[in-house]
């Protein structure tokens, strides 16, 4: 697993991420056809998470840490972009929508490839 690199103490964390899934899913199935609730209440899971990753550190190495990290805020930046995508009726903006989309996630794309080849 790419992830799987934490310090002893912290010998749980992988319930802790299978649990911050189940909750995006639960969420995703209750709230299905309310998209910006749904939205919000993902987002807020992922900064949540984000926290907990920033301040107890669970990880042995810092650039696992940092990857970890900028996976939730690539989340957070695709989930508000395909909700904005949705919502909108102006097909310029949906462009931008979409390059804004496609620039956060081809440099992750590539930093992600670079880092598990490295």
């Amino acid at each position: 697993m790419f992830f799987a690199d934490y310090r002893v103490q912290f010998y749980y964390w992988d319930f802790i991420r299978m649990l911050l899934r189940l909750l995006i899913s639960v969420a995703y199935a209750v709230y299905y056809l309310q998209y910006n609730l749904k939205s919000c209440i993902i987002v807020l899971l992922i900064i949540g998470y984000n926290f907990l990753i920033y301040f107890k550190k669970p990880h042995t190495k810092r650039s696992l840490r940092d990857i970890e990290l900028m996976c939730g805020y690539v989340q957070i930046i695709n989930i508000l972009c395909l909700l904005m995508l949705y919502q909108t009726l102006h097909e310029a903006m949906q462009v931008i929508y979409m390059l804004v989309f496609l620039i956060v996630n081809l440099p992750f794309f590539i930093c992600l490839v670079y880092g598990m080849v490295k």
